[in-house]
């Protein structure tokens, strides 16, 4: 009888873990995608700021060292999954990020560029 007893509290148990467990996915992006086709029209010296801004847009980020301007263009993809159950949960994320850095000179041309994709995804 006891033991008959000990068998249905942990199938209660069970039972009640499995009533409270989830499962759980996210993916989230920022920023625009970067157009490789278009990163190959960036010719140095000759691409000014104007058509930089009509191939890409707005930059996410600038910054100026010395008499240069830095534009910076990114688009990252995060990803995560959780398990949750009443008693531990076990949660992974991932993040991979392209990036485009454009400096142009004090002339407004494109003095150099980078661009960085991750293959991650």
């Amino acid at each position: 009888m006891k033991r008959k007893k000990n068998i249905c509290s942990m199938l209660v148990l069970i039972l009640l873990s499995l009533l409270f467990s989830a499962c759980a996915t996210s993916k989230q992006t920022s920023g625009r995608k970067i157009d490789e086709v278009k990163v190959s029209q960036i010719k140095d010296g000759a691409t000014s700021l104007n058509d930089i801004i009509a191939l890409f847009g707005a930059p996410q980020a600038t910054s100026s060292i010395g008499n240069k301007t830095l534009y910076i263009y990114k688009y990252c993809v995060s990803e995560g999954s959780g398990i949750y159950t009443a008693y531990t949960s076990s949660v992974s994320r991932t993040e991979s990020c392209d990036e485009l850095v454009v400096t142009f000179n004090q002339d407004a041309k494109v003095e150099a560029h980078s661009f960085q994709k991750d293959n991650n995804r």
